[in-house]
């Protein structure tokens, strides 16, 4: 990396600068209560009974995502993690400096699955140098003007969460009857009772089904949120045209060659591209009847506790990919709008119902079973109705996704402006310079002389 920098900067290795070495744990040896902070390569700090270091150190990710982390006090870590300590320097300045090259101390890393970087890829990276007052005035430069680009990411996440339950708020409202209540009000004398819809709905059901029908049976409604007058609750199992179906899972395929299934994280992400499918090998005739539709309802039978039970709308091409063993499929009557009751799924009492039925043993995900999926309470509305639900929290959709990506879109932009006021320090154009500095070549100077001054002996140090 060239830098221009200021006369009275200096070059040097960071090899010359600190001590660098790794820590000497395995990752397994962390315990999430642990006393101690336990730095591995990943983003998020560990915990650990134990303690390594005591010390100011910069800690690097020696390999996957590549990252840099400031600590001081006790500690412990992961046997690929460096501790850069014994600092010449200030260290905070160092940990900024490196957090600013990290760049391009990896752009030679080395490994064709998980990258990693090697010990001279650090100690042989050149650091520029400003003279010590002057890096002391750097570091509490970067720390204001990140305090309040901190500040900013904030309350941009604040406003994400406020979209967030904007749009649980609407959605409840909608599925309550209380977002279309004014239009339903003028719509009245045109609209088809929903008791008569369940009707017409249950004879093609019963006509279809033949043997495999089940009659109506009454449930309770007591726990379950007012409706309209004019909208029924309904168990889901009466709006299906199909059995409910879980998928099938089979192990990945090593030469790209198979059957393409979606992953778990597509009906999460509600992404169903190809980056949320992978090839597995399986036999074609044991899920020729797997194989998706426009319009299928896909939900997640086993996740976390958060996550079970999440319901997305399939909208990817037909016969693009089945589905794996996690996911429960659902095909609705086509009188009732698949995309009305994928909004249902996604409302809270349904969110509750599954959470509050889910099953799991000690170390597993909970699950919910299709017989618990079968019984969620739906409600049901007038059919011009349901069309117009699906209008309005479209429109609150698109509003939400467009205010998001500016969010994201600004989020992204505090980064680069992060990297910005990095490279200006190192640049010595923060504003941060002092003619009266000594200059950073005394510093080195100084460092030096201490390297090479002999050591006494003990007996020296007796008199």
């Amino acid at each position: 990396m060239s830098v221009n920098v200021p006369k009275n900067w200096e070059e040097q290795s960071l090899g010359n600068l600190t001590y660098v070495r790794t820590g000497k744990k395995d990752v397994n040896q962390g315990n999430p209560k642990g006393k101690y902070p336990f730095f591995t390569c990943a983003r998020k700090i560990h915990r650990i009974d134990t303690f390594e270091f005591d010390t100011e150190a910069i800690l690097v990710a020696g390999n996957g995502f590549f990252n840099v982390k400031y600590y001081k006090g006790k500690f412990d870590a992961y046997q690929r993690t460096y501790v850069i300590d014994r600092s010449k320097i200030d260290t905070k300045y160092l940990f900024y400096f490196i957090m600013y090259s990290l760049p391009f101390i990896t752009k030679d890393s080395r490994g064709s699955t998980i990258k990693f970087i090697r010990l001279k890829n650090l100690t042989e990276y050149k650091i520029q140098i400003s003279p010590l007052p002057e890096q002391h005035r750097i570091v509490a430069k970067i720390e204001e003007l990140f305090s309040r680009l901190d500040a900013s990411v904030d309350a941009l996440k604040q406003a994400q969460a406020l979209l967030k339950r904007y749009r649980r708020s609407v959605l409840k409202a909608a599925v309550e009857g209380r977002l279309t209540a004014e239009w339903r009000e003028q719509n009245l004398d045109e609209l088809e009772p929903a008791d008569k819809l369940l009707e017409r709905i249950q004879k093609e059901r019963k006509a279809s089904l033949g043997k495999n029908y089940k009659e109506l049976v009454p449930f309770d409604t007591t726990d379950l949120p007012e409706l309209p007058y004019e909208w029924i609750w309904v168990r889901f199992s009466s709006l299906l045209r199909e059995s409910l179906r879980n998928g099938k899972s089979a192990k990945e395929s090593e030469d790209n060659r198979g059957i393409r299934t979606l992953t778990l994280t597509a009906v999460t992400a509600g992404d169903f591209s190809k980056k949320n499918t992978k090839i597995v090998k399986i036999d074609e005739d044991s899920v020729k009847n797997l194989w998706l539709e426009k319009g299928d309802i896909l939900i997640e039978r086993s996740n976390t506790i958060e996550l079970v039970g999440t319901a997305r709308l399939y909208s990817y091409a037909s016969k693009y990919a089945i589905f794996p063993d996690l996911l429960i499929r659902a095909r609705v009557v086509k009188e009732i709008p698949s995309k009305y009751i994928a909004y249902v799924l996604e409302s809270d009492h349904v969110k509750s119902y599954f959470r509050k039925n889910a099953r799991g043993t000690a170390g597993n995900m909970p699950k919910i079973s299709q017989p618990i999926v079968e019984n969620v309470a739906i409600p049901l509305p007038f059919y011009r109705e349901q069309i117009k639900i699906i209008k309005d929290l479209e429109k609150v959709e698109s509003n939400v996704f467009h205010l998001n990506k500016v969010i994201q879109n600004s989020m992204i932009d505090i980064r680069s402006l992060r990297q910005s006021i990095l490279k200006r320090a190192f640049e010595g154009k923060l504003g941060t310079q002092d003619p009266n500095d000594e200059p950073a070549s005394v510093l080195l100077e100084r460092i030096k002389a201490e390297k090479t001054k002999p050591k006494k002996s003990k007996q020296m140090e007796m008199f």
